[in-house]
């Protein structure tokens, strides 16, 4: 339902003059998009739903994965087009969530201030429309720990 799946991003480049241009393109991503690795996850109500729970990894420079646990339970990937971060495509796993919910994804984006993947989901079968922020799940569990210290 939440096929809350933000635009993100493989390929490798085999000589050193192919690297250059690979670690500038990298750069220039990193304005756009969280960095590899990084787990971004939000868990939200919906109604007459229950609880979804999304998971977001940029997987490699290309790729993302979505996590989807709770009403839907499934795992999907986001294609980047290396000439267009801001054309992205869905594999069939997404796209098949996408049209048995009627679900639209409005503007997806990585703000790298705050280190939070925001976007906009609207789900037409039951009129639902909401913005989501994923926050960097390291970010999460280093607030956790960090309180927990100070209550000993």
């Amino acid at each position: 339902m939440n096929v809350l799946l933000l635009g993100c991003l493989t390929f490798s480049f085999k000589n050193i003059y192919f690297n250059n241009i690979n670690n500038n393109f990298n750069n220039n991503l990193s304005k756009f998009f969280p960095p590899v690795n990084n787990i971004y996850s939000a868990n939200i109500k919906i109604p007459l739903i229950g609880n979804q729970n999304i998971e977001y990894t940029r997987t490699e420079i290309l790729e993302s994965k979505i996590t989807l646990n709770g009403f839907i339970n499934e795992i999907g990937y986001i294609y980047i087009n290396k000439n267009d971060p801001y054309d992205y495509t869905f594999d069939d796993v997404l796209k098949k969530i996408v049209s048995k919910y009627k679900c639209e994804i409005y503007n997806p984006y990585y703000d790298i201030e705050n280190d939070l993947v925001i976007f906009e989901i609207k789900i037409k079968l039951i009129n639902f429309r909401k913005n989501i922020t994923l926050k960097n799940n390291l970010l999460k569990n280093n607030l956790l720990k960090n309180n927990l210290l100070k209550k000993n």
